[in-house]
């Protein structure tokens, strides 16, 4: 098999393995959805954006914001409120309890990636940083192209 595929597939093994322990709380009180954390990111940066903002932020499809806000806003999360320049669509803001569980989700993030890459030394932790900006960045130029 190519070295690449080989590279991909790991790549998948690990980012799919940090969202499953994230679906995996059945006792929780905690969100299932693996991209409650990113909602509540960018709502903590940009508080007040339109759900079609949302999506298009997170690059995600509008059907899955639709559905992650729903239930966030079912949890406290975040609010909708009326758009005051167009009454016929709401904006989403970030609730104080949304605030907390946040940082909390950022807490867990980072807990969660250093005991990913605990066996790395941290020579190899910032080439490995380097390599995944590079491909990162040839894939966004390539993204541009389009």
């Amino acid at each position: 098999m190519e070295l690449e595929h080989e590279i991909m597939k790991c790549v998948v093994r690990i980012a799919s393995g940090g969202r499953r322990r994230q679906h995996q709380a059945p006792n929780s009180d905690k969100p299932r959805f693996w991209g409650y954390g990113r909602i509540l990111d960018v709502l903590s940066k940009n508080d007040g954006l339109s759900q079609r903002e949302i999506a298009e932020l997170l690059n995600i499809r509008p059907q899955s914001a639709s559905e992650a806000i729903s239930s966030m806003v079912g949890q406290g999360l975040i609010e909708k409120r009326a758009n005051e320049q167009d009454k016929r669509s709401s904006l989403i803001y970030i609730t104080q309890e949304g605030r907390k569980r946040q940082i909390d989700l950022r807490n867990e993030r980072i807990e969660n990636a250093r005991r990913i890459f605990e066996p790395l030394t941290d020579s190899e932790k910032e080439t490995l940083l380097k390599l995944l900006n590079k491909v990162a960045d040839a894939l966004q130029e390539k993204k541009e192209e389009c």
